[in-house]
């Protein structure tokens, strides 16, 4: 029991007999350190007066949790939801016929938070919000730079596929002019289709270039397959599919008309036009062209 008596002899002396914590009976004197808990304090008090109770008055106050002094004849009293912290019951206790005498008894308390209250745990919370929203960043800025880096790819990938195709084409209308301006002037016949062949190979070699730009201008991504895996030296043989295809390149067939006529994928198609160009060991459609002429694969 903790007893401070102040004031004159005759104001009756305040004690504090009980002090539960959370339904669990603690000390009631001195400074009290209580564990994590719901915050619910119940206190009971008195004063000894050999003489009537009923003339005995109280006033009392939490520090740190009321507001004031609370006058009452009760000698109980209860907090429920208190938080974690220091604080200090003060009891005054007097007589009605001397209100000016009073005796006083306090007892203080240290209410120790949760782990989750303590001041460290919300820095923690900070330091892994932090934490969290810097590698939310960095990931998100991460998949950026590689969808950047994949487009820009891309596009280079089919600004070098265009310029290739435009290159390797005119390389091949220049052969097959080259053709042209020797054959003798008997050959008419051979020469005017001849001639058609090279516009039609200009009007492949344009679809062709337009169907790229659309692609670099949409993000198109080109199917790369290869249906077959040949190595070693190239040979002119042919499958039977090969040749069809090859007959269609001499028509001025685009790798879509190519698909459309033969009910292939384009991708199919594209695989078959590569393993053409390594068997009849040339670089473009247009040298495929001009090969399989010159060795009777095809006919115009």
């Amino acid at each position: 029991m903790a007893r401070i008596p102040e004031g004159p002899v005759s104001a009756p002396p305040a004690v504090i007999y009980r002090v539960e914590a959370d339904g669990r009976e603690v000390g009631a004197d001195g400074d009290i350190e209580l564990p994590p808990g719901q915050g619910k304090l119940e206190i009971q008090y008195g004063a000894i007066q050999f003489r009537s109770q009923d003339r005995v008055r109280f006033l009392y106050q939490l520090e740190g949790f009321d507001s004031g002094w609370t006058e009452t004849r009760a000698r109980r009293t209860g907090y429920t939801n208190i938080p974690a912290g220091r604080y200090r019951f003060r009891l005054l206790a007097f007589d009605i016929a001397q209100p000016g005498a009073t005796s006083q008894a306090s007892v203080s308390f240290d209410w120790r938070p949760h782990f989750y209250h303590a001041w460290w745990s919300y820095l923690l919370c900070i330091a892994c919000l932090a934490g969290a929203a810097w590698f939310t960043y960095q990931a998100r800025m991460r998949q950026a730079h590689a969808r950047l880096e994949a487009v820009l790819g891309e596009r280079n990938r089919l600004a070098r596929e265009m310029h290739e195709t435009l290159i390797q084409g005119c390389s091949g209308v220049s052969a097959l002019l080259e053709a042209l301006a020797s054959m003798s002037r008997e050959r008419t016949a051979a020469a005017g289709n001849l001639l058609n062949c090279t516009r039609t190979q200009i009007r492949a070699i344009t679809e062709e270039a337009r169907e790229a730009v659309w692609n670099l201008h949409h993000g198109g991504r080109s199917e790369i397959s290869r249906l077959v895996d040949h190595m070693g030296t190239p040979n002119s043989d042919l499958s039977p599919r090969e040749r069809e295809v090859l007959a269609l390149m001499v028509c001025g067939k685009t790798n879509r008309g190519i698909a459309d006529a033969l009910g292939i994928t384009e991708a199919t198609v594209k695989s078959h036009v590569s393993v053409i160009l390594q068997r009849l060991n040339v670089v473009d459609r247009t040298q495929a062209v001009v090969a399989a002429l010159q060795r009777g694969l095809a006919h115009l």
